[in-house]
C-alpha cells in the first residue's frame, strides 16, 4: 500500500523509487544503473531509517551482480 509510503516522513523522491523498482512488469521497472542514479539514491540529506534500508539493499544488490557498486 503506497498510501502508507506517502503518509510516512519518507521523502516524495524514496517513494517515486520504491514505486518503480515494484512494478510488476519487468519492462516497466527501473533498471538497477538507473536506481542507482535516481535522485532519492545520488541527492539527499538526512535519509530515514527505512530510506536506508531502501538504498543498502540497491547497494548489496549491485555488489552481488557486479562485485563492486557502480558510482
Amino acid at each position: 500500500n503506497y498510501q502508507l509510503l506517502i503518509d510516512s516522513e519518507i521523502s516524495p523522491d524514496a517513494v517515486d523509487l520504491v514505486r518503480q523498482m515494484c512494478r510488476h512488469d519487468p519492462a516497466l521497472r527501473i533498471s538497477v544503473d538507473d536506481a542507482l542514479n535516481h535522485p532519492w539514491v545520488s541527492v539527499r540529506e538526512k535519509p530515514s531509517k527505512l530510506e536506508n534500508l531502501i538504498s543498502d539493499a540497491l547497494w548489496k544488490g549491485e555488489e552481488e551482480d557486479t562485485g563492486s557498486p557502480a558510482v
